[in-house]
């Protein structure tokens, strides 16, 4: 049993510790006061997602594919989908890729046969492959022993226009072309980027031909594909897995965009 000396210990402890408490108290009101709310700040999203990236426009589906320099040639490759509400919302797992020998070359230094990738914002607009349709809603062709995509220079009219055969009146060079039969597996499947693309392609005889030709220093064929165990001539690829969900997951009318540089000028390009 406590005595009356005991009892007024007691009290005066808990007095001590009310004003602990009421001293602590303060203190954290003074600080919400300064700092304006007691809740941390929202992290800033990455430079890589697409709310910072700068040529999206109206696009509802975005690539993202960062490296970690000019001369890397690995990447990882991100996808986004626009929701209603504006905001961006990763939509798969972020894949590893595989860049050009020589990593990524501003657009306009690009170079024919420089084995670089060029960095920048490009629509995606059809795909093709050595397999059957995997259930894309892009223009889809499974290409065949005949199909070639020729880069010569002294035939600028066929210059990065997808031939479905050589015919013998055929101008380019077969050296200066890929048989896509040779590079089945890379390009199981593909999706053709907008670089260097001519425009008005028609055809003439058994040949099709640009109206206007793109700039035959440029290169051309810059395509995301399925991986090899090595860096690619200037394209971006994937596992085949991967290659296959991105070309299902792909919608024309959703004026799908690939965004690719390091991830330092990533908000640039």
């Amino acid at each position: 049993m406590l005595g009356p000396l005991s009892r007024r210990a007691r009290g005066l402890s808990r007095c001590r510790r009310s004003g602990t408490a009421l001293a602590a108290t303060a203190v954290l009101e003074l600080s919400v006061a300064l700092t304006g709310s007691s809740a941390p700040a929202a992290a800033a999203p990455p430079p890589y997602h697409p709310s910072r990236l700068a040529h999206l426009g109206d696009a509802r589906q975005a690539i993202v594919v960062t490296a970690s320099s000019w001369s890397a040639t690995t990447a990882t490759l991100r996808t986004y989908r626009r929701a209603a509400d504006g905001t961006w919302r990763e939509e798969f797992a972020p894949a590893a890729a595989r860049l050009g020998y020589q990593g990524f070359a501003p657009i306009g230094n690009r170079r024919q046969n420089s084995l670089e990738t060029p960095a920048g914002t490009f629509r995606l607009l059809r795909a093709f492959g050595a397999l059957p349709d995997p259930g894309t809603r892009m223009s889809y062709r499974q290409f065949d022993r005949n199909d070639w995509w020729p880069y010569d220079p002294r035939d600028p009219r066929t210059y990065n226009v997808y031939q479905f055969s050589r015919p013998p009146a055929a101008r380019w060079r077969t050296s200066w072309a890929e048989r896509l039969w040779d590079f089945r597996d890379q390009y199981a499947h593909a999706v053709v980027l907008d670089y260097n693309l001519p425009s008005g392609i028609y055809r003439s005889g058994k040949q099709r031909l640009a109206r206007q030709t793109p700039d035959t220093r440029a290169g051309g064929g810059i395509f995301l594909h399925v991986s090899a165990p090595h860096p690619t001539a200037g394209c971006v690829s994937v596992s085949l897995s991967a290659m296959r969900q991105i070309v299902r997951w792909l919608d024309p009318a959703a004026q799908a965009r690939i965004v690719m540089a390091p991830t330092s000028a990533i908000g640039r390009a």
